[in-house]
This record gives structure tokens, C-alpha cells and sequence, in this order.
């Protein structure tokens, strides 16, 4: 499959489809089959079907039917037969009233290529959609902008609705269609409902005239995340950042959508330019143990109450909703990345005499610059927070990037709390990954892999004593879990934090080690070794999640402490470095999990944060603007929200 199939739902001009007319009855009627029986198949996914080719001239298209009038309210038996089936060729009519609501089901992605003039984007889990219960009033909610809300808020006063999918010429009950318009009818609207017959294909194919390509308004896509105004804000981009346009004047002319873009050499290295083609199609619901559902009502927030209850006895709803929170957080950072990917080509073909406006704070010219440091070559630092290094006393690569260490500075959304999230060292970085430690003051590690995994080599064994550098490295201790209470307390109730889930009796295997170090810099003799804690969690497998989130709470607790006593003995509160193999997946994983509660219990801006329907999905959202793809799964953003309504209710009981 081509670049462009991935994010166009329209045809190239100059393409036919060679199509014989006595075979059109067969296809005319294998595509009834196929509607019929596959046209609801629930699928949260950005991914746009194969082109729709124009037919050749010997098809004998239908006549155009006159405008229907409003239809009546009829019994909920055969309300599907009541909507009203438009053929493409008469959607002028309809674009003609002004206050028609005309909605978009199909992906985002499709409707930001290519969609019908002033159609709204309703994209939602089909599921949703059919479901009965779930009204109008939380269709609403989840729209992507204030204004998109306003419109589709506005369908009480309309007298047209209209609905249109990717290319259903038929309407069954159990399509999206059908479910979609049944909730209007069932919230007394009583004018015409009706669907484009053949989908946005059939009006691609035969009213062009009636769709656009332009990009839509600010006011219209502005997904949760983005910049508010031109101006570019700390960690955000501006929308002008956000402008899908092209890099060539060629493509600039051509019919195909400018978000169809493969012009840019970096389209592959955008993970989400695959994984969204082919939509979140998985569906992990939140299952909380029974000890945790019989405190529901515990819980301090009812944001946190709600995404509890949704997962009993509801579990199907529940995970729809963390399945489309986590496809907005990906299809953000889609657009992020793909518009610094188109920054960096416009870039490119600025003449070196054409002074540069200032420097791009999302660039990623330092990692791709350094490649050979990286450990993965689809993830680098943004360059508004990328940490650097600048020991003046270790050998200086001579290039203008000799600065360069995979890793960013990352600060959650209302807390005090700093990290630094890198990659898991190589060889050849151990001694900036130890030049990092000492530059930036770090007195705890928190590492949440193995050295191998699966067979693969996920992290080099770089605590091995020995010089780095100039610095050098002492081991001074190494020891399995340690009480993140007193050392003799260990019983199941340890505090503030359970113990984890027990293992097997005659299972010795440790889920963490605990290190102690020495580290000394040879530059500077006069300042005595810092300490050092390193803390190794085993139980957490690469894109995947540990079995109970209490073992993760305890690392929590030995986190809390460990940089307690640091604090106490500096005087301040260093920033805490953690990675995994990439620094993105279980590292964002664990930083949400780690500010959350803290944040639940001393929040330095509660009313902003508090505000949002869900506040773990708004501090995912603003972290991946620090590091790209941090919690980068949805599995691990479900795993978050276990964790974080379990740790809740251990800050109750403290």
C-alpha cells in the first residue's frame, strides 16, 4: 500500500476503474451483501478505505430524485425505513439551507483530507453509537472543540440532519447510520432525517463540487492540546504548526487532499502514520479487583468515581471511551509530528542566506543529526526540552551538536515534580548517560526494564564500576525489594502503599533490585562522592503491564522516599531520571501513575486540572508535548488508570 492510501478517502483524478457494464448488476448487488453484513462491524480507526474509482461511461446512473419532504414520526419499528436515502447528485438542495447539521462518522483523518462543505465530524465508537443509552448529551461531549459542540448542540432548531459515512448504499438497522439517526428521532426531532446514499465515495465520484479539501478551520479541529492562539505558548505548538500544506508546488496543484502527503522522506518514521491506518482496533476494558469496586464511592473526585463505574457493569462502554481518549492523545501527536516532519522539509529548502525567523521549539534536528546515539530511529527529543550536556572536562566531539543525549526534561501538568525520561544507555552513550547524572544533579535512577527482553537487548549494562570519563563509579551496594516502611515491617499492610500481589511461595525472584553508588568526577577533587540510588523494576514487560498495579505503587513508595532523603540532606528536590529501552512507553507509564496521586493529594492548581472530564488523559496529552509517545500504548494508558484509582484509595486510608 502506497503512502497516500493511508490518510485519503478520495481518488486521484487521472485514475480509472475499468468496469464493464454488464458485470455492473453483480457488483451493484455484491455491494449490497457486503453493506448489509459488514456495514456496522464496530472499529474505532483512523484508517480510510481503498479509493473509490469513477465509473466508466457505459454505467446508466439512476435519475435524480426531487427533494423529499420532512418525513413524520413513525413507530420505532420501522424507523429505518423513515430515513431519508439522498443521492449525491442532489446535495445542492440541501447544501442550499443554511441551517442544515450535516454529519461527518467517518475517521478524523478522512474527514480532515477531504469532506462535504460545513460537515461536522462526528467521530465516535461505533458502539457508542448503537447503543441506546448513550444519548445525545454525551455525543455532544465527546467532540473535539467548543465550537464543533455549539453546532452539533444547535440540532434542535434545524429542519434537515444529515449523515454520511465512507460509502453505505444501504441502511440496515444495525448500521451506524441507522443508530446515529435513531437517537435524534428518540430525542423528539421531528424533521427530515436523511444519509448520502453511497457515502463520501459516491459524492467524491459524482458532486465533487459539493466537497472540499481545504483544511478545516482552527475553531473546528482543535483537538484537546493544542495551542489556544498564534502565539506559540511554553510546550506547544502555534496552529500555523498545525497547517497540513504541502512541500511542493506539484502537490500543491494536484486534486489529492494535502494531508495525503508522502512527499516527506520521514513519513515511515512516524509511528502513528501506520498504527492509526489500520485504527485502535483493540478493546482493553478497565477491570478493577473486587477490593477496589466495593470502595468506589471512596474515591475523592467523581471524575475518578465515573471512570470506576464505568467498568462495572458496563465494561463494554468503559473501554470504548479510554479506546477513543487514547486515539485523540495519537492522533495529536500525529499531527504534531507530521508538522515538524514538514517544518524541517521547508526548512531544507530555505537558501543558507535566508535569515531564520528564531529557533523551532520542536525541532528534532539534534537527534536526527546524532543518530548513532539513539537507540530506536523513529524517537528523539524535542529540542524545547531535550536535556543537554555541557561537561567541559570530557572529550568534545568537535561538531555543534556534541551536546546531544537522548533525553527530555518532563514536568506533569500541575505539579512541582521534574523527571528526566531517556532511553535505555548504549555502550557508546554510558558516558553521557553518567555525565547526565552529574550535570543534572540526579541522586535517584529509576530503571523499568530488564537488560534483555524477548531476546533482544533492551538496555546496556551500564552500572558496571568502572571510570566514565571523567567521572567514576563505585558500586557500594546491591539488594532484592526493600520495605518502602520500616525494614522490618513485612506484612501485607506496609502503609500507604500494599504490598504487591504475592507470588508464588517458592518463587525467590526479586521485582526489583535496589543499587547503591558512589559517583565522583575527577575534575572536581574538592567535592565529595554523591550518592547514588538505582532502582530496577522486573516486573513490567516492554508494551505490555505489569499483572497488579501494586507493585508498581510500591516502586512508587521506594521512589518517594529515596528522593525524600535526597531532598532532605541538598536542601531541594532534584529532578528524578528514568527509562525503560526507548524512554517513552513504560517511562510515561510510570510518571503518570507517580505524579497522579501525588497530585491528588497536594495539587498546586486543582480547579484548572480538576476541571476536565478526565484529568489522566489531560496529563498524558500534555507530557507527549515534553517527550514524543510517552505512555505509548493504550494498554499502558489503561493500565495508568488502574493504577491511579488504586493508589486514590491508599491516600484515603493514609
Amino acid at each position: 500500500m502506497s503512502n497516500n492510501d493511508f490518510f485519503t478517502s478520495v481518488p486521484f483524478s487521472g485514475q480509472q476503474r475499468r468496469t464493464h457494464s454488464t458485470d455492473q448488476e453483480n457488483v451493484v448487488s455484491f455491494a449490497h451483501a457486503i453493506a448489509a453484513r459488514f456495514g456496522s462491524a464496530d472499529l474505532l480507526t483512523a484508517r480510510i478505505l481503498p479509493d473509490e474509482q469513477p465509473p466508466s461511461q457505459n454505467i446508466i446512473l439512476p435519475p435524480k430524485p426531487v427533494l423529499p419532504t420532512p418525513s413524520k414520526p413513525v413507530s420505532s419499528s420501522s424507523l429505518s425505513s423513515t430515513f431519508i436515502p439522498v443521492n449525491p447528485p442532489d446535495l445542492p438542495a440541501y447544501l442550499a439551507d443554511p441551517s442544515i447539521l450535516i454529519l461527518d462518522i467517518r475517521p478524523h483523518a478522512a474527514h480532515t483530507a477531504a469532506r462535504i462543505h460545513r460537515a461536522l465530524s462526528l467521530s465516535i465508537p461505533s458502539t457508542l453509537i448503537k447503543r441506546p443509552l448513550f444519548g445525545l448529551s454525551k455525543i455532544v461531549q465527546m467532540l473535539p472543540s467548543s465550537s464543533a459542540r455549539a453546532r452539533f448542540a444547535a440540532w434542535p432548531t434545524v429542519n434537515h440532519i444529515l449523515v454520511y459515512d465512507v460509502d453505505s448504499v444501504l441502511v440496515p438497522d444495525t448500521s451506524n447510520i441507522a443508530g446515529l439517526l435513531r437517537k435524534f428521532r428518540a430525542e423528539g426531532f421531528t424533521g427530515e432525517l436523511a444519509w448520502v446514499k453511497g457515502g463520501f465515495q459516491a459524492v467524491w465520484r459524482d458532486a465533487r463540487h459539493c466537497a472540499t479539501t481545504d483544511h478545516p478551520s482552527p475553531d473546528e479541529d482543535d483537538l484537546e492540546g493544542t495551542a489556544s492562539s498564534g502565539a506559540l505558548r511554553p510546550k506547544h505548538l502555534p496552529k500555523s504548526a498545525f497547517s497540513l500544506s504541502t512541500t511542493t508546488a506539484a502537490n500543491a496543484a494536484s486534486g489529492t487532499p494535502a494531508v495525503a502527503n508522502a512527499a516527506n522522506p520521514f513519513f515511515d518514521t512516524i509511528r502513528q502514520n501506520l498504527e492509526l491506518s489500520q485504527g485502535i482496533t483493540e478493546r482493553i476494558p478497565l477491570r478493577l479487583p473486587r477490593r477496589v469496586r466495593r470502595r468506589i464511592k471512596d474515591l475523592p473526585f467523581r471524575w475518578l468515581q465515573d471512570i470506576a463505574n464505568s467498568n462495572d457493569p458496563d465494561v463494554e462502554e468503559g473501554a470504548e471511551t479510554l479506546a477513543m481518549q487514547f486515539y485523540r492523545i495519537e492522533l495529536a501527536e500525529q499531527r504534531r509530528l507530521r508538522s515538524v516532519m514538514e517544518h524541517h522539509a521547508r526548512e531544507s529548502e530555505t537558501l543558507p542566506s535566508t535569515p531564520m525567523q528564531g529557533a523551532f521549539p520542536f525541532s528534532i534536528t539534534a537527534g536526527v543529526e546524532k543518530g548513532a546515539k539513539n537507540r530506536y530511529n523513529h524517537i528523539w527529543p524535542f529540542e524545547h526540552a531535550r536535556v543537554r550536556i555541557h561537561d567541559g572536562h570530557r572529550p568534545r566531539d568537535p561538531s555543534p551538536a556534541d551536546d546531544y543525549v537522548n533525553a527530555s526534561y518532563v514536568q506533569p501538568l500541575g505539579t512541582r515534580k521534574r523527571y528526566i525520561a531517556t532511553q535505555g544507555p548504549l555502550p557508546a552513550t554510558f558516558v553521557d548517560f553518567w555525565t547526565l547524572v552529574w550535570e543534572q544533579n540526579v541522586h535517584v535512577i529509576v530503571m523499568l526494564t530488564r537488560e534483555i527482553e524477548n531476546a533482544m537487548v533492551k538496555c546496556g549494562t551500564y552500572w558496571v564500576e568502572s571510570s566514565y570519563g571523567p567521572l567514576q563509579l563505585q558500586l557500594l551496594n546491591t539488594s532484592p525489594p526493600i520495605s518502602p516502611s520500616t525494614s522490618s515491617n513485612t506484612s501485607a499492610n506496609i502503609g500507604f502503599f500494599m504490598s504487591p500481589h504475592e507470588r508464588d511461595k517458592g518463587s525467590k525472584q526479586p521485582s526489583m533490585i535496589v543499587r547503591t553508588f558512589a559517583l565522583s568526577h575527577r575534575g572536581y577533587p574538592g567535592i565529595p562522592p554523591r550518592k547514588v540510588t538505582h532502582l530496577q523494576y522486573l516486573d513490567w514487560p516492554d508494551m505490555n503491564v505489569p499483572d497488579d498495579p501494586r507493585g508498581v505503587l510500591e516502586l512508587v513508595k521506594c521512589v518517594e522516599r529515596a528522593t525524600g532523603i535526597a531532598a532532605f540532606a541538598l536542601g531541594c528536590s532534584p529532578p528524578v531520571l528514568l527509562h525503560c529501552s526507548a524512554g517513552v512507553g513504560r517511562t510515561g507509564g510510570f510518571i503518570a501513575v507517580d505524579a497522579l496521586p501525588r497530585q491528588l493529594h497536594q495539587d498546586v492548581s486543582p480547579a484548572p486540572l480538576m476541571s476536565h472530564n478526565n484529568p489522566i488523559s489531560t496529563i498524558v496529552q500534555d507530557m507527549r508535548e515534553q517527550r514524543m509517545s510517552l505512555c505509548q500504548s493504550l494498554r499502558q494508558y489503561v493500565f495508568v488508570h488502574a493504577a491511579v484509582i488504586e493508589g486514590a484509595l491508599m491516600m484515603v486510608d493514609e
